[in-house]
């Protein structure tokens, strides 16, 4: 376990990066809850899955999809935070 672990998915989306502790405790919940408390950044996810010992393949989680949909999500707010800036300066 990497408790000096730097997220840079929550840094690109410029989220805050919860502990790996918060993170694996979450999953003893669910995968839901795990998504919930690491603002579905795929990475943080992927690493709690990880280091907590849960099989990735049995949890379902698709780690390609999820950072698909992560940077869809980012790019959109992107735009649409340009947009703003262009219409109000």
């Amino acid at each position: 376990m990497n408790p000096v672990r730097i997220c840079r998915m929550c840094e690109f989306a410029k989220a805050r990066q919860q502990p790996i502790e918060s993170l694996i405790g979450s999953l003893k919940i669910g995968l839901d809850e795990c998504k919930k408390v690491s603002k579905n950044c795929p990475a943080c996810i992927f690493a709690a899955l990880r280091q907590s010992g849960t099989s990735i393949i049995e949890s379902g989680f698709d780690f390609n999809a999820a950072c698909k949909q992560f940077f869809r999500e980012a790019n959109e707010r992107d735009a649409r935070q340009d947009e703003y800036h262009a219409i109000y300066g």
